[in-house]
């Protein structure tokens, strides 16, 4: 069952084509506006590198958020235009998950932090054991200070948001705080494929109108209109 997944929760964009736990091809790309959408080429580079036609992959992963409200939104678009040209079904992941995946295999919490503006963070902790990530605790979006009194031990952080106020929590939290290296294989896109792999055939979906993003927070455009009179 070969697999498209997409994620474009941060500026770091990637794609990734998977074939069960195997990834046959990905790419990633740092966009950011106003610059042209790369998402749609890098699908496009991801398939044409593996040799693979979008009618043969088999369904489709994106992640769902919470993220940059922008870059969820246009992801969303392109997975349901696909979805309707293929007749595949397909499955959300969440971001902070993808992105908790990729720390290193001896770390037994981990800490995912996207960067949320406003000096905010979204947030989640979870236990890590191999490859099987229990959440401890709902996903948050946290002032630094707030993420400070969630950590009661030493926690591997990973993320853009852990790399934003790395000065902040390596001051405050000292050793408690290990940052993880960036990372370079798998990608976001094919951490969360990987994810989404393990339960697609039982939790995917071909109804467009169950695909929701998860913000955790209101948009500022929506923000805005319902404060003006």
């Amino acid at each position: 069952m070969k697999l498209l997944s997409i994620d474009s929760s941060t500026p770091l964009l990637s794609v990734a084509l998977l074939d069960k736990q195997h990834i046959l091809s990905e790419q990633a790309r740092d966009h950011s506006p106003p610059a042209h959408n790369p998402l749609l080429s890098l699908v496009d580079q991801v398939l044409s590198d593996a040799g693979i036609p979008l009618k043969e992959v088999s369904g489709y992963i994106f992640t769902n958020g919470p993220g940059s409200f922008t870059g969820l939104r246009v992801g969303l678009s392109l997975i349901k235009g696909f979805v309707l040209a293929t007749e595949k079904p397909v499955l959300g992941v969440s971001s902070l998950k993808a992105w908790a995946s990729l720390s290193g295999n001896n770390s037994e919490r981990v800490c995912s932090l996207l960067d949320a503006r406003k000096g905010e963070v979204y947030y989640a902790l979870f236990q890590k054991s191999g490859d099987d990530l229990t959440p401890l605790g709902d996903e948050e979006v946290l002032s630094p200070t707030e993420v400070l009194n969630r950590i009661d031990q030493p926690v591997e952080f990973v993320g853009p948001g852990s790399d934003r106020y790395k000065d902040f929590f390596t001051e405050h939290l000292k050793n408690r705080f290990q940052k993880s290296a960036p990372p370079g294989s798998p990608t976001v896109a094919g951490a969360a494929g990987k994810i989404g792999l393990k339960n697609f055939e039982k939790n995917s979906s071909f109804n467009l109108n169950q695909l929701n993003l998860r913000y955790l927070r209101k948009p500022e455009a929506e923000i805005n209109f319902k404060g003006n009179p």
